[in-house]
């Protein structure tokens, strides 16, 4: 279980329940992934098992949308090793429901869709429409390879003296991207989430996101990777070595997009030289190159599961790199090939190996709500707290919401970071505190500083209760049940 996922679930089922996304709560990503899941749960009720089928599927859509684009470099055999490889180490980094798993689905389904459309005008609109949801999941990867795409289309055109050709496939391309999100705009609109939707997935973005990120830009470029090496020091070899391996090719694997780049680059000039144009290999490494630009260039979170979110490009960049070396001498076929079957070897191995040994500790285990009651914060609000009673959780309790609903519309209160939130939220949060007056409130007291700092009357209605060495707060009068 982990604090992210219960989170976004967490807003997804909220949105089943009757709210509206950034009018009854604040978010800073695009409402595509939450509308998906609250659509699933409008079926299944909340539930984490149903979340993590549907991230299955996606996840495994993804790997053969990266298997196919690579088929066209190196062949089939290459193409169903890189969805191995994507789907046995990259997905495992974070093998959990994410926005970011579902942005990564739409923008390899709009670029398969504009290599191998042809041209073809219905083709290029439902990839616009493609990348236009990618946007509207997580605007650092999906707005950037929209950009990226309609420029490569038009340089297209322009690279074959048609400068008609060249604005209509990029207009085709944008209105595709118009027509996907166009609905979410509308709805907004209607019931009044427009300007919050705006606040929170752009002006809070540049404003606000990056005094949250200081604990990854401090380590910097493949943040946390010492803790994932060291969860391997126990696990025997050959696992820990194959693992330790694993996970430095996923750190260096976006690099990789850079050498596609590059290659493909000069391989669409020399193909235009030859008068044999392909446009394909331009569309993807303009689409790479933007959706890594961000993580390369320190903009987003530069940990090391961020990065996996991304190493799909680096799999395609390291295919374009060996194809021109294959097509310079093909003698270096089999050689190529070789390596590559080998890295899926050992990753297959090392993660059907890793499946094998957590097999029994895992079937050990008491199911979501019986492994979050084992967490003391959990147990005692559980216990001291009535079924209809609500919540407002911070840090250490966030897990909680798997099982009970908050009070307030802040699903995720900033740890450590009180910039992370404006001070117009700060406001908001105390205000609705006051208005629904939960029983419990968890926070540090640097958050109930921030709040009561804005909302004063807050501190007269809460007692102190401490717990496990948790900042607890007790509404005045409230004594625990049990």
């Amino acid at each position: 279980m982990v604090i992210d996922e219960g989170t976004v679930l967490y807003d997804s089922f909220r949105i089943t329940s009757g709210e509206v996304i950034y009018r009854d709560f604040f978010q800073f990503q695009g409402p595509v992934f939450y509308y998906v899941y609250a659509g699933l749960f409008a079926f299944t009720g909340p539930s984490i098992a149903a979340a993590r089928a549907l991230n299955i599927l996606i996840t495994a859509f993804s790997a053969t949308l990266i298997g196919l684009l690579v088929r066209r470099s190196l062949g089939p055999l290459a193409g169903a090793v890189t969805a191995v490889v994507h789907a046995c180490l990259l997905v495992p980094m974070y093998p959990y429901t994410s926005p970011h798993w579902l942005a990564e689905a739409f923008v390899f389904m709009g670029i398969y869709l504009l290599v191998t459309g042809r041209s073809r005008a219905n083709r290029e609109v439902a990839a616009g429409a493609s990348l236009g949801l990618s946007a509207f999941t997580v605007q650092s990867l999906g707005l950037p390879v929209l950009v990226g795409s309609i420029l490569a289309l038009a340089i297209t055109g322009v690279a074959q003296r048609s400068w008609k050709e060249s604005l209509i496939r990029a207009f085709r391309l944008f209105v595709g991207a118009l027509l996907s999100i166009f609905p979410f705009i509308i709805y907004l609109g209607v019931v009044g989430a427009l300007d919050q939707m705006w606040y929170g997935t752009v002006e809070w973005v540049f404003n606000h996101y990056p005094q949250g990120q200081t604990d990854a830009m401090t380590q910097g470029y493949g943040a946390y990777l010492a803790a994932f090496l060291a969860l391997h020091k126990s696990v025997g070899q050959p696992w820990r070595g194959l693992g330790t391996i694993g996970l430095h090719i996923v750190k260096f694997l976006p690099v990789f997009t850079i050498f596609g780049a590059i290659v493909a680059g000069v391989r669409v000039i020399v193909n235009k030289w030859r008068q044999r144009f392909d446009y394909g290999d331009l569309v993807i490494g303009s689409a790479a190159v933007a959706a890594t630009a961000p993580l390369l260039l320190g903009i987003t979170r530069v940990d090391i599961v961020h990065i996996a979110f991304l190493g799909s490009f680096g799999l395609w960049g390291a295919a374009t790199a060996f194809q021109s070396l294959v097509n310079w001498k093909l003698r270096f076929h089999f050689p190529v090939l070789s390596i590559w079957i080998v890295v899926g070897i050992l990753v297959i191995t090392n993660f059907s190996g890793k499946a094998v040994m957590t097999y029994r500790p895992s079937r050990q285990m008491q199911g979501w709500r019986g492994e979050i009651l084992k967490l003391g914060l959990g147990r005692w609000i559980d216990t001291n707290l009535g079924p209809n009673e609500r919540i407002v959780t911070a840090f250490g309790g966030l897990s909680y919401l798997y099982i009970r609903r908050s009070a307030v519309g802040f699903t995720f209160l900033p740890f450590g970071t009180p910039g992370y939130y404006s001070d117009e939220q700060w406001r908001k949060l105390g205000i609705q505190i006051l208005k629904t007056l939960p029983p419990v409130v968890e926070v540090t007291q640097e958050q109930w500083l921030q709040v009561t700092q804005r909302t004063p009357e807050l501190a007269r209605r809460y007692q102190l209760y401490n717990i496990q060495d948790r900042y607890i707060l007790l509404r005045e009068g409230f004594a625990p049940h049990k």
